[in-house]
């Protein structure tokens, strides 16, 4: 449902008027990491569940990747760092519990 519109903002994914290789690189990878943050956003699940907010703040960073311009793409990036790191850390808190 949201690929359609990653193709409308950003026709350099159809190879239409691709500046660079590096470009057209950075372009999916922001696109993919943007997906991926929706979908955790969509869920609220990653490696645990997520509480509301940081949902709020994957749904926001996702719909910044995948606006293309870098300011939007820092933004985007932070927004959905934050929880992913929170995540990782909590998983590895819940795995050493399970050791123990």
């Amino acid at each position: 449902f949201i690929i359609p519109y990653i193709f409308a903002l950003n026709p350099s994914l159809l190879f239409i008027d691709v500046e660079s290789v590096w470009t057209l690189i950075s372009i999916m990878v922001t696109s993919v990491i943007g997906m991926a943050g929706i979908a955790m956003g969509m869920t609220g699940h990653a490696y645990a569940p997520i509480p509301w907010y940081m949902r709020i703040m994957l749904l926001a960073g996702g719909i910044l990747l995948i606006d293309p311009g870098p300011i939007t793409d820092l933004i985007g990036l932070l927004l959905i760092g934050v929880p992913f790191a929170f995540q990782l850390l909590q998983n590895r808190k819940l795995k050493a519990a399970a050791a123990e």
